[in-house]
């Protein structure tokens, strides 16, 4: 009997793993197939006229049309042929919907995309703009229609392997994809931090360590000397940032403006960018679409030149509002104001495999309130508030879709600078060139005019208030053909102090601003060769900065004096072929972790990652006090402690990569990761579509490699990269260069899939010129006969 039974239970365990083996079979031969298509010839309804889909080698999309109407409707077709998936979980993203698909797992992205409530922002910003753009989003969004409806549909193996379809597209769906690009680039003031910092119970010190602290830069509109002035500047680099640098003729070889742009986002798979070349007759553009969005987001029109880097404003604040002791559904602004109703929205989740999860949002006319325990803010003792939020967002509608839009047709700086008025957020810096000489700059988007103390602080109102006006377009920075011949943007300080109104207190680290400040004093005049050196650099200014201080020790063997050895001959340059790089991490993160870990308390440890600046004050002698572990009764010094993070450094790399320093090269210590978008982290399916690649350049370098250290000695993930890449010549734009991370298509079969990486990481470039393209594929859009 008992024989009997094991043999039973033997056939079921096999049954199962084999049913579980075929259907993994099955699904991994219907998720590879369904490559798109793209030769042929294809009727659309409401075309002007023919339009060419031309693919060149590496993939990337040429697309020429009669009108402009029509090369919208073609580009929404490329996008939803190459990219559907990725646009569908962005919108998803954003309607608080991934748990119609994903389950559990991601309640919490949809609770804070319902707090937003971008669907219906999106609705209202739709109602809202002019009827020619609206029909300029509504082709793109027929073209998208178009794929889903017509033969050349496929399905997407992401939606095959979870057993779902795509929704049609609708023309406001594109505001739905720019809210998730304010999410990556947004950052709050320095009252979010401290909130975080007090609700944690972390020790009174680490305000000082994690806050903002005054560093020399020169800003974005420069003193009329040059000069360097002091800014808030953040720790850390915390969200998406860029870089940005131009120079008028008197400056370059051609004798007409340079423009390099790269701006810096999570390089993922499928990638934030796909390159594509327009034409509509006569007129060209060229750079950096968005799928989701119709437009070139950043690059050429034939006349003018476009890039952009986060403008890094705070555009939120919050503020304590004191709730009724006996009804927690009202509140008022003052003690001597009337009692009022919050504004009270009823939100229900459909959750796939689950129940349903109804959630209750607050609001008043002034934000929206913030989730918390009952009666519990890190802002004060008092259990009687709750926390108002107030963001940009809130008050304005949304512009990103129309900007690429409206710049398509400026021909000079002026004009650039007036169709960046319709960026409401996030906060961008756009930096504009032409080809009559002219250079520019200005900072795109609705700027909150309140006083300081109400940005920096959190108190109860009246005390603190989220009451808000909006500074006029023309009151927000600019320059055209500053005297220096030359703009530099790097998510700095913008202007100095004979600006009046307040913009943040949170800026980026100097490093990359100074660094490309420097490159450029290194030459009389640039050239496109110059510039594209300058973006491949992997001089790390941190590693300048920082390794000189750790040196500064006596080792405890020689084993540990031959890692000093290697990093007093470097160049501070992360080439894939040294170990230096990895030593210099490993130990920045074995002395973080001495450092840091006992002020941090119920923190999460990410909160220590690659604070440099804060290692370096500790260091130089402004702060030595932070090397002290408050847990224990001895005093310890810097020394003592860069000495035990060097033998910890040591020892983690012998152990993880053996004895032999050539085993520790950057090359291959940091295989770094793109994650697939939607399957990063899941097993199988993770192996099945994100890839890795080694990768040059490291912390603040101006080829950004934002590595993070929390797994030293192995760094297999980075916050931010280079993503894409732009560099143009107004004297010749068809000369312009360009390049991403990832590829073109976003099938994980293709070929084109992620062909660029290597290439990106090569510091190689592709012009987007037709004259010289090698066409491979050929698709052309016809409008059905009788209806043009």
């Amino acid at each position: 009997m008992l024989k009997r039974l094991i043999l039973w239970l033997f056939a079921f365990i096999l049954s199962v793993i084999l049913i579980i083996s075929i259907y993994t079979g099955i699904t991994y031969w219907r998720a590879s197939s369904g490559l798109p298509e793209w030769n042929g010839t294809l009727t659309a309804e409401g075309l002007d006229g023919p339009v060419e889909i031309i693919r060149a080698e590496h993939g990337i999309p040429y697309i020429e049309a009669t009108t402009e109407r029509d090369l919208y409707f073609a580009q929404g077709f490329v996008h939803a042929q190459d990219r559907f998936w990725q646009m569908d979980l962005t919108r998803r993203t954003s309607q608080g919907r991934l748990s119609e698909w994903l389950g559990s797992i991601t309640l919490s992205a949809d609770r804070s995309a319902r707090w937003f409530d971008w669907s219906d922002h999106a609705e209202r910003s739709w109602e809202a703009i002019p009827e020619n753009e609206k029909m300029l989003l509504e082709a793109y969004a027929a073209g998208v229609n178009h794929w889903l409806e017509g033969p050349l549909y496929r399905r997407p193996p992401e939606m095959k392997i979870l057993h779902v379809h795509p929704e049609p597209w609708q023309p406001q769906d594109a505001f739905l994809i720019t809210y998730q690009i304010f999410l990556q680039v947004a950052g709050g003031g320095p009252e979010l931090i401290r909130a975080t910092i007090s609700g944690a119970e972390a020790d009174s010190a680490i305000y000082d360590f994690l806050d903002s602290s005054d560093q020399p830069i020169r800003p974005i509109i420069e003193e009329p000397d040059a000069s360097q002035i002091l800014q808030a500047t953040m720790p850390v680099k915390e969200r998406s940032f860029s870089n940005s640098w131009t120079l008028s003729g008197e400056h370059t070889a051609s004798g007409l403006p340079l423009m390099a742009n790269d701006p810096q986002l999570a390089q993922t798979l499928p990638g934030t960018w796909q390159l594509q070349h327009h034409q509509v007759g006569d007129r060209t553009a060229a750079g950096g679409t968005m799928p989701g969005l119709p437009g070139i987001v950043v690059g050429h029109n034939g006349s003018i030149s476009w890039g952009a880097t986060t403008a890094s404003i705070d555009l939120g604040d919050l503020a304590l509002l004191e709730v009724h002791p006996d009804d927690p559904d009202r509140y008022r602004r003052s003690p001597d104001a009337p009692w009022e109703s919050f504004i009270q929205r009823v939100d229900t989740i459909r959750v796939r495999f689950g129940a349903d999860q109804v959630d209750t949002i607050r609001a008043t006319p002034s934000g929206r309130i913030r989730p918390q325990r009952p009666g519990v803010t890190p802002f004060t003792s008092r259990t009687d508030v709750v926390e108002e939020f107030r963001g940009v967002p809130f008050d304005q509608l949304g512009g990103f879709p129309l900007t690429p839009l409206r710049i398509m047709h400026a021909k000079t700086v002026e004009e650039g600078i007036t169709a960046s008025e319709a960026l409401t957020f996030p906060a961008m810096n756009i930096s504009l060139a032409d080809t009559a000489g002219s250079i520019g700059y200005v900072t795109a988007a609705r700027i909150p005019q309140r006083p300081e103390r109400h940005a920096r602080f959190v108190d109860v109102v009246p005390i603190d208030d989220n009451q808000w006006s909006y500074l006029p377009f023309e009151q927000n920075p600019r320059i055209i053909n500053p005297g220096s011949g030359r703009i530099v943007t790097a998510n700095q300080r913008i202007i100095g102090d004979n600006y009046p109104h307040y913009l943040s207190d949170s800026w980026a680290l100097p490093w990359r601003t100074l660094r490309i400040h420097e490159v450029l004093d290194q030459h009389e005049t640039h050239s496109i060769d110059t510039f594209r050196k300058m973006q491949q650099d992997a001089l790390s200014p941190v590693a300048r900065d920082l390794v000189p201080l750790l040196l500064n020790t006596e080792t405890e063997n020689a084993a540990d004096a031959a890692l000093v050895d290697t990093l007093q001959a470097w160049d501070y340059r992360f080439r894939l072929d040294t170990a230096a790089p990895t030593i210099f991490l490993t130990w920045t993160e074995m002395l973080s972790r001495r450092l840091i870990a006992d002020e941090l308390a119920n923190l999460p440890s990410s909160w220590r990652d690659r604070r440099y600046l804060s290692l370096i004050r500790a260091l130089n002698g402004e702060r030595p006090d932070w090397c002290d572990d408050q847990s224990t009764e001895t005093v310890e010094t810097c020394a003592e402690l860069v000495r035990s993070a060097l033998t910890d450094t040591r020892q983690a790399l012998e152990e993880a990569f053996g004895n032999d320093p050539e085993d520790w090269a950057w090359g291959t210590t940091h295989r770094m990761k793109l994650p697939h978008l939607g399957f990063a982290g899941l097993p199988f399916l993770d192996n099945l579509f994100s890839r890795e690649v080694a990768m040059p350049g490291g912390p603040e370098s101006l080829f950004l490699n934002a590595v993070s250290l929390q797994e030293a000695p192995h760094f297999p993930r980075a916050a931010y990269n280079s993503g894409y890449q732009g560099i143009y010549d107004l004297s010749n734009l068809k000369g312009s260069l360009f390049m991403t991370g990832g590829g073109s298509s976003g099938h994980f079969k293709s070929p084109y899939y992620n062909n660029l990486t290597e290439m990106w990481v090569r510091g190689e470039r592709i012009k987007l010129n037709p004259e010289q393209r090698k066409s491979t594929y050929t698709l052309v859009l016809e409008p059905v006969p009788g209806t043009r």
